[in-house]
Parts: structure tokens; C-alpha cells; sequence
């Protein structure tokens, strides 16, 4: 994937030249097909250049507007993109290339900042207006492209890579430890902040202008959370699902080199891996072809889904290429983590290398994956409180049936009586039931159960919980949440980073703007009835995939990744802290927090605690220690 760099100087300065080329020199592993650099008084662009699709290689960002008026730099790619240049032609626009970022120019000279309602992609942009002395950063519905930005009041700068925004500033920031509490205790609760303190993210969906009237954000689009797309028939329901799968594979897929495309063995990846050979057999992929590509873990583990992988490799006629999970010393880990400025991948992100350097040696520019599918998927019990709401009441005899049979008659009615109340209580009430867990006793309850935090960390998480108290009910934010919890853009910078540094971009259909209007939009009986899930995927995929995929209720757990380094951990945490650490944690509570994983004792502590805790630990280590509470 390529990368961006923004300067904008408010103070007069003249070195934002300077610093846009230190920065894009600090994320010079996505510039493989060069760098380039635009200025104008304090304003400064920069553009680290990864093709990935033959319309990219038309046009040198950063690019302007023949008037001179906007400059733009992009990474990403527009999905509709058809529909987007009908659209510009039809409002008068020129198009000059092919290229998604000359699209995207011309759609926001056209009708500015409301251009971003059109877009369906994986894109971050910085736009700088010199007739107005702004600079507009923006990320597309689901943050799948990262963009981070630093703001004192009198200069902007922003990147793609945290690595990118740390070498353009005048001195390193201090480490956040609220973050670092929520990172160590896997309590991720605030949207926007990043590990040091000064460096937001720009959040999915979200435009943010800078300006001589200072900073401004907005979101433009939010998931639709009310079931608008109804059918009296749900076969139709499957059929809409089909063509909205294949359309997102289709956009997806779209680049002028080999297509990876992951295939693990489960109903979301192999159904991505079915859909894009169906569409290159019948010669509607815009892409020369297609490579499957899966993990070999170790044989009988809990991660091994080899057979299944293999089944549909069988089943398409399709090679499958197998690489091993990259588990490799934790030094390494750590040392990476350092070099990227940031915090460590968790294992279960970091493992995939292999797999994405493999691809990358083949050729591959982009590789397509399943992710979305859990999200989306899944489906929630929240087919009683949908059918009231709606006056199906046909519906429920047929909901209390099956769920009497799964779960007993118990489980069934207060199910049954939980979608009556929500459409009959009045929501103050419901809200306050919903907040139960939210009291003072409850979060300090649940703070204290961290032992190893320092007391200033276990306050700072628990005033954080308390503010992301929600303000609705849960079945006002349950969509909601799918998109937007602070986990999900996390995970997804990181990743992001980790594949720009394999030579690679990710294509993630099943997080496609329109797949996540289609889940918004209908019903939630159709993905889930009891435990089975994914009802609507399955159906659509029959015919399509081996039966044994189809039938699997099982996941991969992948545990082994995060067991391979607990004496690694172990070691590491009962080391002396430094002055800096001793702020964060509690010396004699941390060093037994790896061992709490293996005693069946003692209540569980997750892997993913311990390894944030672990991460959090080794990137405060790297600063001086009257740094460490700054900010």
C-alpha cells in the first residue's frame, strides 16, 4: 500500500519541505515505485507510491487541479469507481487519467468536502485548499486505510504510519498512558488516540479540517441500524446477499498484477476465494488472475484448518499455497515495534508474514482476505425485538420453536420476553437497565480486577470507562458498534502497516461500504436463529463451496501463537522496571501476570493482556522516564 505525509504550517515557518521529506524517508518501505513531494508556503505534501492497478501508474501525486486551486494525495482505491466517474462526467468534470486519485480531485472540486458521500473504497486522503489556507484529511467508512495526524494549534502533521508522523515534529511525544492502560488490560474504550499523547487518528468515516479557524471534525456516513430492505420471501434476501458479495469481491479485486487471496478454511475467506474464481472464470475479474493462499499451522492444533482449506482448493480446481505461521523471537518482534514507532502486533496479526511475503515474491501488489465476516455475519438474538418492531408477529412462533428446542424452554422465553419489552417499556427505562454495569461500583469492580496497574493507571481506565458510558440502548448501538469500536481500528492500523512493509495491500470486500449497508439494512433472522449463524452466507454460498465448509459451526482459535512466547513473556516482565515502567504498573503483580495464563487456579487472565502489557512495558522502557506522565 503507498502512504501520505501532510504539512500545514499556520505560524509562517518555512520548513514544512524539510519535514514532509523526513517523513515520507521514514515510511520509505511503502514507496516502491518512488516518492514525490509538492509545497506551497506552509502547506507541504508527500507521497510514498505503492501501484497496485494499472490506473494508479497514470498520475504522480501529489496531484493538483489544472487551476492550481487543490492538491491531493491518496492512498487507496475507489470500489465504485464506475459509478463515481459517471457521476463527475455527468457534472461537467474532465477527467485527466484513469487514476482514483484524479477522480477523487475532481469529485471534491466539484462539490468540495460532499464528494465523500459517494465513495465506497479503502482510502485515507489529505486535500489542501490554498485558496483557503486548509488542509482536509479524511478515511473511508471503516478506517481500512490509516491516517494519523498531530496538532499543537499552530502546525499540522499528518501521515499514514505513526513512524510518519514522529520523524515531523520538533521533539518526540510522550507515551498516552491512558491508552496504555487500555492496551494493558485489553479495555479498549476511547475512539481516536494512539499510544503517544498528541497523535490522534483520523476515525473511520470521519473528515477533519485544519485551518486558521483551528480543527474541525465531522463524520459523514454511519451504518444504517434500522431493517429498510424487507422481503416476503427470504430466498429474495439471498439472492440481494449473492449479488452484493460478488460485486464487493468483484470491486475488490481490481489490479494489473496477480490477486492473492486468502483462503483459511473458513465460511468467509473460502466463500471470497470462491467468488473471485467464479468471476475469473467467466472473465468479469478485473484482475490477470488469481492465488490462493492459506497458514499451515502445526498438525491437530486448534489453529489447524489445513483440511478444510484444501477441500475448496479441491472443489475450484484451484493451487493453494501453504506457508508456515511466522513465529519468530520475541526480540525481533520487539526491535520492529521500535523501528515503527509504535506499539508490538499481537501474534495472531504478526503471524501472517510469511504468508504476505510469500505472496508478495509471486508478484502480488494486493491480497484479498475475508475480514468483516464475524462482524457482519454473525447475526444477534435480536430477531424478537426486529419482529415486533415491525408487526411480524407471524415470525415468532416459528423464533420460540427452534430456540425452545436449542437452548430449553427457560432461555427461550426470556429471549422471547426481552424483544417484547424493548419495543413496549419506555427507553429511559431500558437505557438505565442497559447502564447497570456502568456504576461507580461496578467500573472500580471491574478496574480492580488489573492488580498490576498502577493506581494512576487504574484511575485514568476507570475514568475512561465511566465517559464511554453509552448514551442509548443496547439495540440502537448494536449495528453501531460493529464499525466503530476503538479495537477495530487498532487491529486494522496495525495490520495495514505490517502488510505495507510485505510489499502489499489488503482488499477486504466483506468491509465494503455497500456489505455493511446490506447488513444495516436487513434483518438480523437472516444471518442468526438460535446458535446457527451466518444463515443468508450459507444459503448464497451453496453449490459454490464443499459441503464440509458449508456445514462448520467450529473456528480456528489460534491461542498457540500467543502460548509460543508466554516463557519469553514471563522473562521479560519480571525483569527490574525502570523508573518510567514503575508508573505503569505494579512491580510484583506484573511479573506473575504471564504464569496467570497457565494456572487453572486462578481466574484467566487472556494472552492478549499479557501481551499488551508486555508491548506497553517495552515502549515505555524506550523513553526517559520524566517523560512518561507528560500530557
Amino acid at each position: 500500500m503507498s502512504a501520505l505525509a501532510a504539512v500545514l504550517d499556520l505560524s509562517g515557518d518555512a520548513d514544512g519541505p524539510a519535514r514532509v521529506r523526513a517523513m515520507t524517508r521514514a515510511m520509505h518501505y511503502a514507496a516502491p515505485d518512488g516518492e514525490q513531494h509538492w509545497t506551497d508556503g506552509g502547506m507541504a505534501l508527500g507521497h510514498c507510491a505503492m501501484h497496485a492497478t494499472a490506473e494508479a501508474r497514470e498520475a504522480r501525486l501529489p496531484l493538483m487541479t489544472p487551476d492550481g486551486r487543490l492538491a491531493l494525495v491518496m492512498d487507496g482505491y475507489i470500489a465504485n469507481y464506475d459509478e463515481v466517474v459517471r457521476q463527475v462526467r455527468e457534472r461537467g468534470a474532465t477527467l485527466r487519467d484513469r487514476s482514483d486519485a484524479e477522480l477523487v480531485l475532481q469529485a471534491w472540486a466539484l462539490t468540495g468536502e460532499q464528494c465523500l458521500d459517494l465513495f465506497d473504497g479503502e482510502f485515507a486522503l489529505a486535500v489542501a485548499d490554498r485558496q483557503a489556507g486548509r488542509l482536509h484529511l479524511a478515511r473511508d467508512h471503516m478506517g481500512l486505510r490509516p491516517l494519523f495526524y498531530s496538532f499543537d494549534g499552530r502546525r499540522l502533521v499528518a501521515a499514514s504510519h505513526i513512524g510518519g508522523v514522529l520523524a515531523g515534529l520538533d521533539r518526540h511525544p510522550a507515551p498516552n498512558p491512558g491508552f496504555l492502560a487500555e492496551v494493558m488490560t485489553f479495555e479498549f474504550v476511547t475512539p481516536g488516540e494512539t499510544v503517544w499523547s498528541g497523535i490522534e487518528r483520523v476515525k473511520p468515516a470521519h473528515l477533519v479540517t485544519i485551518g486558521p479557524e483551528g480543527l474541525s471534525e465531522r463524520r459523514y456516513w454511519s451504518v444504517p441500524d434500522e431493517p429498510q430492505i424487507r422481503y416476503r420471501d427470504d430466498g429474495e434476501y439471498v439472492e440481494h446477499y449473492r449479488a452484493v458479495l460478488t460485486e464487493s469481491v468483484r470491486r475488490a479485486a481490481r489490479t494489473d498484477a496477480l490477486l492473492a487471496v486468502e483462503c483459511s478454511g473458513g465460511l468467509d475467506s473460502s466463500a471470497v476465494f470462491a467468488v473471485a474464481d467464479e468471476l475469473q472464470r467467466a472473465g468479469r475479474l478485473p484482475a490477470p488472475d488469481i492465488a490462493g493462499v492459506t497458514l499451515a499451522p502445526p498438525a491437530q492444533s486448534a489453529a489447524d484448518e489445513l483440511r478444510y482449506a484444501r477441500a475448496v482448493a479441491s472443489y475450484l480446481d484451484r493451487e493453494l499455497t501453504e506457508c508456515p505461521l511466522y513465529l519468530p523471537d520475541i526480540a525481533e518482534v520487539l526491535e520492529q515495534a521500535a523501528n515503527s514507532g509504535n506499539l508490538a502486533p499481537y501474534p495472531n496479526a504478526f503471524m501472517l508474514q510469511e504468508m504476505g511475503r510469500t505472496m508478495a515474491a509471486k508478484g502480488c501488489r494486493a491480497i484479498m482476505n475475508g475480514q468483516g465476516g464475524d462482524q457482519f455475519l454473525d447475526g444477534n438474538s435480536l430477531y424478537y425485538h426486529e419482529a415486533f418492531a415491525a408487526g411480524e408477529l407471524g415470525r415468532i412462533p416459528g423464533f420460540l420453536k427452534a430456540d425452545w428446542r436449542e437452548f430449553g424452554p427457560r432461555t427461550a422465553l426470556a429471549m422471547l420476553l426481552r424483544g417484547a419489552l424493548a419495543n413496549v417499556v419506555p427507553g429511559s427505562l431500558l437505557r438505565a437497565r442497559d447502564r447497570l454495569g456502568w456504576s461507580n461500583k461496578a467500573i472500580a469492580e471491574r478496574v480492580a480486577q488489573y492488580d498490576w496497574l498502577s493506581p494512576e493507571l487504574q484511575r485514568l481506565l476507570r475514568d475512561r470507562i465511566a465517559a464511554s458510558q453509552p448514551q442509548a440502548r443496547y439495540v440502537d448501538r448494536y449495528k453501531q458498534i460493529k464499525v466503530s469500536h476503538p479495537l477495530i481500528g487498532h487491529l486494522l492500523d496495525t495490520l495495514a502497516e505490517q502488510n505495507a512493509r510485505n510489499g502489499l495491500e489488503a482488499r477486504s470486500p466483506m468491509m465494503s461500504r455497500a456489505f455493511i449497508e446490506f447488513f444495516g439494512r436487513t434483518p438480523e433472522r437472516i444471518r442468526r436463529q438460535g446458535r446457527s449463524t451466518r444463515l443468508v452466507h450459507r444459503r448464497a454460498m451453496t453449490g459454490k463451496l464443499p459441503q464440509v465448509v458449508l456445514e462448520r459451526t467450529d473456528k480456528a482459535g489460534f491461542s498457540l501463537a500467543f502460548e509460543q512466547y508466554l516463557d519469553m513473556a514471563e522473562e521479560r516482565l519480571s525483569r527490574p522496571l525502570s523508573e518510567a515502567c514503575r508508573q505503569l504498573c505494579v512491580k510484583e503483580e506484573i511479573a506473575l501476570l504471564a504464569g496467570k495464563c497457565r494456572d487453572p487456579q486462578i481466574d484467566a487472565v487472556h494472552n492478549w493482556v499479557v501481551w499488551g502489557a508486555l508491548s506497553g512495558l517495552d515502549l515505555n522502557r524506550r523513553m526517559k522516564p520524566a517523560k512518561m506522565m507528560d500530557g
